[in-house]
């Protein structure tokens, strides 16, 4: 006997899928703002980190109930490791950085948005911010 699809459900994976396509055009956005700025000052007001942090911390909570695992660690990693330099009272972050962190969230929503478990995307390392992550 098949199981049966929850028409509920899956019009809410649907709008989970379309709205990871429009975080990733925020994170571009995001991007865009650090390639200005130079340096990321990391704060808990309003701007760049505060804005990508919400993008990641929403996404990592909500992408596993809809089997989008790969895309829940990745985010997860990323909100851990900002939350970690937060809590070590870092001031600041190289714009590479953070830029590659960006990077590394858009092309795992770019393929979460696809309905794409991003599993490829997991060995991608996060350059200095794994230390805060063990």
């Amino acid at each position: 006997m098949s199981e049966k699809i929850d028409p509920e459900f899956e019009q809410l994976r649907r709008e989970f899928l379309e709205s990871l396509a429009e975080r990733r055009i925020r994170v571009t956005g995001i991007i865009a703002e650090i390639c200005r700025l130079g340096v990321l000052e990391v704060e808990v007001g309003p701007g760049p980190w505060s804005d990508f942090l919400f993008i990641a911390h929403k996404t990592a909570g909500v992408a596993a109930t809809y089997d989008l695992p790969s895309l829940t660690e990745i985010c997860g990693r990323i909100d851990d490791g900002m939350h970690g330099l937060i809590a070590r009272s870092v001031r600041a972050v190289a714009a590479k950085s953070f830029l590659d962190w960006c990077e590394w969230v858009a092309a795992a929503l770019s393929e979460g948005s696809k309905g794409i478990d991003p599993a490829g995307l997991l060995s991608r390392s996060t350059g200095f911010f794994d230390d805060s992550l063990r």
